[in-house]
């Protein structure tokens, strides 16, 4: 009723203006009673309040006119699922093609544990035994090799290509994704070329299919990214979002240096509600360590405070640089270079053009904090 009140007298105002323009009708016009001033504040907050858990987003992210003339494309562009299962397709032979092996934690992360979990021999790293890392992640191939142990399916071959094969899927998912994110900021044209250049980037082909927690980090990162409530750009529901941050966090904890900037952005950007946000963060933040944690406690079988040990051994101790550490330009001169490759000319263009400041801040605080 207050809310009624307040906007039906909001109304009556805007009647008056557009009548007759006395001195007494502008002096009510612009008068306002302390009382409805406060039910106006708090009309206004609910509204706000409720925009958190709003989805308003009507953009139409696939259409089969668009401007490139290729039929493949414009075929693989008419729907979501027709490009999901393009880019499935396309990243399943990515993940037969590359055969080799990039860095020991494509086994040591994932594939060993999972394997000691549901066949009961596989080797841990002392990270394991030392209670650094979490088993969300490698419960998610564990999950797939039972199944195969159920169906008396567990080949050496099938052990070996599904995990790949699965993290196709998910790689193909960020991919999507990426191609939604570019299209909600930058528009359709934009979004087919990040797609374009996404799928022919050298190092996201060798390493996206991947059993790393670095290639389902880059996913949940992307994903997070499209549902990050953008300034200016239709609402997406806040606590989609926050999951898929939550989520990236607790997979692999060094996640949390991107999205610091963003966090902090975020609660600018809606302090006018900050006690919502703040619940909202604390609720969701409370499940998604809860549930971690009692995954952590059946699989090591005690009480284990994975990512409080983890910043311990890598912040506190800074024992992480025992096992080699690089020169300050590391990152700027080698690393993101080489990653980049001949993508670099594109990237030092759109520099050129005008980049997004807000990307170009989080490329710079990513690499600079990582050195």
């Amino acid at each position: 009723m207050p809310c009624a009140y307040s906007l039906s007298h909001v109304s009556q105002l805007a009647v008056m203006a557009r009548g007759n323009k006395s001195a007494a009708t502008i002096r009510r016009r612009h008068y306002m009673s302390p009382a409805l001033r406060e039910i106006m504040i708090r009309h206004k907050s609910v509204s706000a309040i409720d925009n958190l858990d709003s989805d308003d987003d009507d953009i139409e992210y696939f259409d089969s006119e668009v401007f490139i003339q290729s039929p493949l494309l414009r075929l693989l562009l008419s729907s979501q699922w027709t490009l999901f299962l393009g880019l499935a397709a396309f990243r399943s032979i990515n993940a037969l093609i590359i055969q080799t092996s990039f860095v020991p934690d494509e086994y040591w992360q994932c594939i060993e544990v999972a394997h000691k979990m549901v066949f009961g021999f596989g080797y841990l790293t002392w990270e394991w035994r030392a209670g650094l890392r979490s088993y969300v992640y490698p419960v998610i191939v564990a999950t797939l090799y039972k199944m195969l142990a159920l169906l008396h399916l567990d080949y050496r071959i099938l052990l070996i290509k599904l995990p790949r094969l699965l993290h196709a899927l998910f790689a193909a998912t960020g991919d999507l994704y990426l191609y939604k994110l570019s299209y909600r900021l930058c528009g359709h044209e934009v979004a087919v070329w990040s797609l374009i250049c996404q799928l022919m980037s050298w190092f996201t082909f060798y390493c996206s299919t991947r059993t790393l927690t670095n290639s389902l980090e880059t996913v949940l990162t992307t994903v997070a990214l499209f549902y990050f409530p953008w300034p200016k750009k239709p609402r997406k529901a806040h606590w989609k979002f926050i999951s898929i941050v939550g989520l990236c966090i607790v997979i692999r904890p060094t996640a949390a240096i991107l999205w610091l900037p963003l966090g902090v952005w975020y609660l600018l950007l809606w302090r006018h509600v900050a006690w919502k946000v703040i619940r909202m963060l604390a609720e969701i933040g409370f499940m998604i360590l809860l549930l971690s944690s009692i995954v952590d406690r059946i699989c090591y079988g005690r009480w284990v405070y994975v990512h409080y040990n983890f910043v311990q051994f890598n912040v506190i101790s800074n024992m992480g640089t025992f096992y080699g550490s690089h020169p300050w330009h590391w990152y700027i001169t080698q690393g993101f270079v080489v990653v980049m490759g001949s993508h670099i000319f594109p990237f030092l263009m759109a520099l050129r053009k005008g980049m997004q400041l807000g990307f170009l801040f989080l490329i710079g605080w990513t690499v600079a904090i990582y050195r």
